[in-house]
């Protein structure tokens, strides 16, 4: 059944259309994930950040945040399914640098639409601002911590 009506699906849709649009969408959160963090201190991008020679496919990292922890946020509370780890090329990730930690990677289809995307960046954004008041006060009980022991 899945592959009949993903034939019947091509006989109407050109591969040229919907590699355009899938392009489009990767664009677009490309853009957005630059926009949300540009010193890469927050979310690196993996690879490439224009569309010459690209797929639909963006990979991240969260060298702040245990992209494990990213990843379980956005599906739980988000409702944002991506991949995270390795991917079964640990190899290509030595490559990448991006080995032992892996990526977290979301990819996008014709049937995307770019809210769906607005949507992921503002799960990103809302981990992100969770995440820097945890280490906001882990670091402050961290100097009240310090100061109490040096009074002694």
């Amino acid at each position: 059944y899945g592959l009949h009506e993903a034939l019947l699906y091509l006989k109407t849709h050109s591969l040229q259309a919907i590699n355009e649009k899938e392009l489009s969408l990767t664009g677009y959160f490309l853009e957005q994930l630059q926009a949300l963090d540009d010193t890469g201190r927050h979310i690196r991008i993996i690879g490439k950040k224009d569309l010459t020679n690209r797929n639909a496919v963006v990979s991240i990292q969260t060298p702040e945040i245990d992209m494990s922890q990213v990843a379980w946020q956005l599906d739980n509370e988000d409702g944002v399914m991506t991949r995270f780890g390795l991917h079964c090329t640990p190899n290509a990730h030595k490559t990448l640098g991006t080995y032992p930690a892996g990526t977290i990677r979301f990819s996008f289809g014709p049937e995307n639409t770019k809210n769906e995307l607005d949507f992921a960046i503002q799960g990103l954004k809302k981990t992100l601002i969770r995440s820097q008041i945890i280490l906001s006060c882990c670091w402050k009980s961290l100097r009240e911590t310090i100061a109490m022991i040096q009074a002694m």
